[in-house]
């Protein structure tokens, strides 16, 4: 998920400062009643009937609410990304960049760079890529190193550092395209950031078409439990329901990687 910066400064809340802020205690939203009944809240007004349980499930509850559980374990994964300013974020990113080398953000490095820069918005600025799973950023590296196009991975739904990091650059006017599996779940995913304004990146019915010969592994997907659009290619819903078979990302990391090192942006 992608999410609206509410001001220039006001960026995002920790659990425990919020806690602290509107309880009167930093502790009142830590395991226990009190957030067991803000996370039921919070997956009912996601339209969810999954449970509450679990870290994985917690994290992704609170982020639906643009809440951290702190600033330093929310992270993003990128590759040959760089930010324009000074600071320590910057200086990170582009050693890491210079080297061909993953880095992760976490909210506070991007919170903390935000406070000092403003991204600037009236420039169009280059294409970014973004993928949802780890092993893209991982083959890049490996196989191209600096000689790969600026990679952010979502990991899943975004964490807030995640959907932080893709708002700022969407609004300083760059182009985000972005590929995830052909399962329900990166169904969900590309739904919410393509709708946020990022572009499909071999996202297409025939992109799944072709992933179908390239999958070595069959993945049977079950049938989904509600109806499923993919407004960015209608077709390619029922063309996934037809086959019901998941094309994962690494079935066509070839695609992926050649669209990387070519840096047709």
């Amino acid at each position: 998920m992608i999410y609206t910066r509410p001001g220039p400064r006001v960026i995002r809340h920790a659990l425990a400062r919020l806690a602290s802020r509107v309880l009167g205690d930093a502790h009142d939203l830590d395991d226990g009643p009190v957030q067991a009944a803000v996370l039921r809240a919070l997956s009912w007004l996601a339209g969810r009937n999954a449970g509450t349980s679990g870290a994985a499930r917690k994290r992704e509850l609170w982020a639906s609410a643009r809440v951290a559980l702190d600033t330093v374990s929310s992270t993003v994964l990128v590759l040959g990304l760089t930010l324009p300013g000074r600071g320590p974020a910057v200086t990170s990113l582009a050693a890491n960049a210079e080297a061909g080398i993953p880095a992760r953000l976490t909210l506070g490095q991007l919170r903390h760079y935000l406070d000092a820069e403003q991204v600037p918005g009236a420039r169009r600025q280059s294409a970014v890529y973004v993928c949802e799973n780890p092993s893209v950023v991982e083959t890049a590296a490996e196989t191209l190193g600096t000689g790969s196009g600026p990679l952010i991975c979502v990991e899943g739904r975004p964490s807030v550092a995640a959907g932080l990091l893709l708002q700022e650059l969407l609004g300083a006017g760059t182009v985000l395209r972005y590929h995830g599996d052909f399962d329900w779940a990166g169904l969900a995913i590309a739904r919410s950031l393509i709708g946020a304004g990022a572009e499909p990146w071999r996202l297409s019915t025939s992109d799944y078409r072709h992933g179908l010969h390239r999958n070595g592994r069959q993945k049977k997907l079950p049938r989904p439990a509600s109806p499923v659009t993919t407004p960015w290619d209608p077709n390619l819903a029922g063309m996934i329901l037809e086959h019901q078979v998941a094309v994962e990302e690494e079935a066509v990391i070839e695609d992926l990687l050649a669209d990387l090192s070519s840096r047709q942006q």
